[in-house]
């Protein structure tokens, strides 16, 4: 396979991983927007109210659960980024170990949210794909 075939060969998985990335991406900053609203945060204080915890945990609890979902918000667009540059990076067959990651972490609903109905297939058939023998040889410049 020559190097135009291997370029065709990733290119739609390819553009499955650079969506998958966007999206999480999206998810991930609207999650940081959502998780930093004073009407969230009012409804944990209410909940821990109607709980009967005194208002001392109260804050402390709603400080803790605001904080860890803006380090999981964080992390999650760290990851989404990660997706989106190894489909780049694929599409130019460049980084097979990048994209390797980018497709395995595209799989992954931790990361990527409500977005691992499209991730997991994109990532099994990107996966596929890279495993391919002449698209190996591709990336790592070889012809043939």
């Amino acid at each position: 396979m020559d190097r135009t075939a291997a370029l065709e060969k990733v290119k739609l998985p390819a553009i499955g991983l650079i969506a998958v990335g966007a999206l999480g991406a999206a998810g991930a900053l609207a999650g940081a927007v959502q998780g930093a609203t004073n009407q969230q945060v009012d409804q944990l204080r209410q909940a821990f109210d109607r709980a009967g915890m005194d208002p001392e945990t109260t804050e402390t609890f709603v400080s803790l659960l605001a904080g860890g979902n803006l380090v999981m918000s964080l992390l999650a667009l760290a990851v989404s980024g990660l997706i989106l540059w190894s489909g780049l990076q694929m599409r130019q067959l460049k980084g097979r170990g990048l994209a390797i990651a980018g497709s395995i972490l595209g799989m992954l609903p931790c990361f990527t949210g409500c977005c691992c109905v499209i991730g997991l297939p994109v990532g099994i058939w990107a996966l596929v794909v890279l495993m391919n023998n002449e698209v190996k040889a591709a990336f790592e410049g070889q012809q043939g």
